[in-house]
């Protein structure tokens, strides 16, 4: 093994240096009373000069010792290198070199007493200094050999009984201090390696700890501070506003259709945009605001010192402009439109709880009424607030005291006249006395999670109606029922249906389960295709709703398990007026007739829209022109009237005669 490769040696760090280095004041005293002491033997044999050499160069090396000490060598960590052990075992050597010429030129030549002396006091210094170098193997190795091979030899050179003991003695004795010097070695070795290996321990749980404190206050993924930071930041701010009797204006800042970015671009896409975004916000705040990270895609700014609303709307529409420049991923420009809420203090709100709650009712109703701007908290909104309350507090109500009640609005086979089923509608009959359409409390209860429970109801009360009507022996057709993007993303809700329907043995092809886009597109949504697949293999049929309003109906159609294909009322509304309506009417029924999937025709109100429809060759109409959504009593009568007339050429339903009988020239001009 080579020298320098020896565990002794390599493993020499700067915890050894620098603990040698630390006893330097106790080395240089020891020095400095072995001197006298050695000069004090060595009056009568040494000339007088000789003494003062011999004291002059050891006083001469320990002052130096001691200067260097002073200065502050010994507390400097140096990196350990073949230079360093080197220099240390020549200083060693150094303070050594004047003991062995006392040795060869003194030893045996003194009276005894002298020379016992002497004697001890080199076996002495070679104990401890060996021992004290030991912290550096070579060093110690080179100290000792050098301070008691000499008298080894003088031993033996002199030869009387008396020196050849001493020399026989100090062979035992270095063999034995070599022994030790390599055990005490090796300890301070293992000891330098167990403190340094716990101190790394250490320093690994304070980073662990400081990791620990800053995640817990920051967003790993845009480095801003998260909601718990914004949170504190913010009753800290409220606080100094309110001792100052100053502002302070918060922003809640929401990305507009961030999900669309991840189901079409990716996850990763979606972080880029998340960053950019945090950059953005951070170079427009001033060093006295503050910004964060509050949720999947919103984040908050904090902004003091603003004078009035207007400030504030100089310093939004900076954001606006800031957010809104295109960001480009994978060599596509994505432009991320932002909308913002914003609550002042003390205008809108005297704490912090209000002025959270403002903000975010304000991000709320500005997203509403349009998104990709700003809008201002205002009282109106919290009697909104206050109105949705009180609906979702009645909405529970009504779940229980079973204030909700079904229609069902007819859908007509268009060429023939015939009732094919109905549409099932929920209606709320209010304590009021006043009947509530959905589109007047469907957002309450969405945001309120109310929609799955009520969606039950709906489910449950088409099953029981669905029982009453074959008790009675008569066939309503299939019935349409409304699924919410909440339910179909519940697997266990949707497998449920399909059980009840087998346990109240009804035939699960008499209903279609209408679903809009949202079911599809949007965060967990990914099993939904899957799920309808389940479905539709058990029995049930599939209707899209509102098709042709979404920008990803078109797309998705092909991918779906879809039986029927419902046009939005907003395209029929101007069937006769707007060219371009009638074109993609038109082409929606040819579209999903090739895809072998039926069409029904939403809000038909007139004979001419009817006539239209039938010449394109749309299947199914539903609308005022037929019928108004009914009770289950008028239900009931108007399945037994069609019963009576189902062979008959011509029916009537409301105010419309089965365009069946029209000439085929004049149904070729209404699609003109």
């Amino acid at each position: 093994m080579k020298f320098w490769e020896h565990p002794l040696v390599k493993n020499i760090g700067p915890e050894q240096i620098n603990s040698l280095f630390a006893t330097t004041p106790v080395t240089a005293t020891g020095r400095y009373i072995n001197t006298i002491i050695i000069a004090y033997c060595l009056y009568g044999i040494a000339t007088t000069a000789e003494i003062i050499a011999w004291i002059g160069i050891n006083f001469l090396g320990a002052t130096y010792a001691l200067y260097r000490w002073k200065c502050g060598n010994s507390n400097r960590t140096r990196p350990v290198t073949k230079h360093v052990i080197k220099q240390i075992m020549f200083i060693s050597v150094y303070f050594t070199i004047p003991w062995m010429f006392l040795t060869l030129l003194y030893l045996g030549n003194s009276a005894s007493q002298y020379e016992a002396i002497i004697l001890l006091t080199m076996a002495a210094m070679a104990a401890v200094g060996s021992i004290q170098l030991s912290r550096v193997y070579p060093a110690a190795i080179a100290y000792l050999t050098l301070l008691t091979l000499p008298v080894i030899l003088k031993g033996l050179y002199l030869s009387t009984e008396y020196s050849l003991l001493i020399a026989i003695s100090t062979a035992v004795y270095i063999s034995f201090l070599l022994m030790v010097i390599r055990q005490t070695s090796t300890l301070s070795i293992k000891h330098s390696q167990t403190i340094k290996a716990y101190k790394q321990q250490i320093n690994e749980l304070d980073q662990a700890k400081a990791d620990m404190q800053k995640y817990a206050m920051e967003d790993p993924l845009t480095e801003l501070p998260n909601r718990r930071e914004f949170q504190t930041r913010l009753d800290a701010a409220v606080s100094e506003a309110q001792r100052q009797g100053s502002s302070v204006s918060l922003l809640i800042c929401d990305l507009d259709h961030f999900k669309n970015i991840n189901d079409i671009s990716g996850h990763a896409a979606g972080d880029v945009v998340l960053i950019e975004v945090a950059k953005r916000l951070k170079k427009v705040v001033r060093d006295y605001d503050f910004v964060a990270r509050i949720g999947g895609d919103e984040f908050a700014i904090i902004a003091k010192h603003h004078t009035s609303p207007k400030d504030t709307a100089d310093f939004t529409n900076r954001i606006l402009d800031a957010v809104n420049d295109t960001i480009d991923i994978d060599s596509s420009n994505v432009r991320p439109g932002i909308s913002i809420g914003i609550s002042m203090l003390p205008y809108d709100a005297k704490n912090t709880t209000a002025l959270l709650s403002h903000a975010d009712l304000a991000l709320q109703r500005g997203k509403a009424a349009g998104r990709g701007q700003y809008n201002f908290f205002d009282q109106q909104m919290e009697s909104q607030l206050t109105s949705d309350q009180a609906m979702e507090t009645d909405l529970r109500l009504a779940l229980v005291e079973d204030e909700f009640e079904l229609v069902y609005q007819p859908k007509i086979a268009i060429r023939t006249g015939k009732l094919e089923g109905f549409e099932a509608l929920i209606r709320w009959n209010h304590p009021s006395g006043r009947t509530i359409a959905p589109g007047e409390f469907f957002p309450v209860a969405e945001d309120r999670g109310l929609m799955p429970y009520i969606s039950d109801f709906v489910i449950n009360q088409v099953f029981k109606d669905m029982l009453a009507w074959k008790a009675q022996g008569i066939d309503p057709g299939r019935i349409a029922v409304n699924i919410h993007p909440t339910q179909i993303k519940d697997k266990n809700r949707m497998k449920r249906i399909v059980r009840d329907i087998e346990r109240n043995r009804l035939d699960p092809s008499n209903f279609y389960l209408e679903i809009t886009e949202g079911c599809v597109i949007g965060r967990g949504t990914e099993d939904v295709p899957e799920l309808l697949t389940f479905l539709r293999n058990n029995g049930l049929r599939i209707s899209l709703d509102d098709f042709g309003t979404g920008f990803a109906s078109l797309s998705h159609l092909k991918d779906l398990p879809v039986d029927e294909l419902k046009i939005d009322r907003g395209f029929i509304n101007d069937l006769l007026n707007d060219a371009s309506n009638r074109a993609i009417v038109h082409a929606m029924v040819k579209l999903a007739s090739s895809l072998g999937i039926t069409t029904v025709a939403e809000g038909i109100e007139t004979q001419e829209q009817h006539t239209v429809l039938l010449a394109m060759g749309c299947t199914t109409g539903q609308g005022y022109l037929y019928n108004r959504p009914l009770s289950m009593y008028y239900a009931t009568n108007l399945i037994k009237s069609a019963a009576q007339t189902r062979d008959t050429k011509e029916i009537k339903y409301a105010n419309v005669t089965s365009s069946k009988i029209l000439p085929q020239d004049r149904l070729n001009r209404a699609t003109a």
